[in-house]
């Protein structure tokens, strides 16, 4: 019986870990470049499509279409280069706020759902409202 509770304790880490390292390449993809507050509108972003649930963190994700950064599940930006000192700040940003996001102790920045980069005008964005833009990203609802 304990050896059952312990598989299964273990399987809850390492999903939480498995959803805490999805978050942090999502914001990393996305907004790598972005000052904190900008990494923090993005996960806010995450945030709100997920309702706040760390259980749905991973699907919103990774969901088809909805972050340029993952494609058919699979990320496809440069990983972090740690040995890179603003590669190793950026990252360090992207899991603080994973974690945040993970322990529940994170407060979105806006209400947002939706973002694109401020150098372009997608079809979609024409009927939003536009509640923010944040270094490289106006953001929506």
């Amino acid at each position: 019986m304990k050896t059952a509770i312990l598989i299964l304790m273990l399987s809850a880490v390492a999903a939480s870990a498995d959803t805490l390292t999805t978050v942090a390449l999502t914001v990393w993809g996305e907004a790598r470049s972005e000052s904190y507050n900008g990494k923090y509108a993005i996960s806010s972003v995450i945030w709100n499509r997920s309702l706040g649930r760390p259980e749905n963190f991973k699907k919103v994700c990774l969901a088809p279409s909805q972050f340029s950064c993952w494609r058919h599940r699979r990320f496809s930006q440069p990983m972090p280069d740690l040995r890179k000192p603003l590669d190793r700040l950026a990252w360090r940003d992207c899991v603080t706020l994973a974690t945040l996001m993970m322990d529940g102790e994170f407060l979105p920045s806006l209400d947002s759902k939706h973002y694109h980069e401020a150098s372009i005008q997608p079809y979609w964005s024409v009927n939003m409202k536009m509640l923010a833009k944040i270094d490289g990203h106006k953001f929506y609802r």
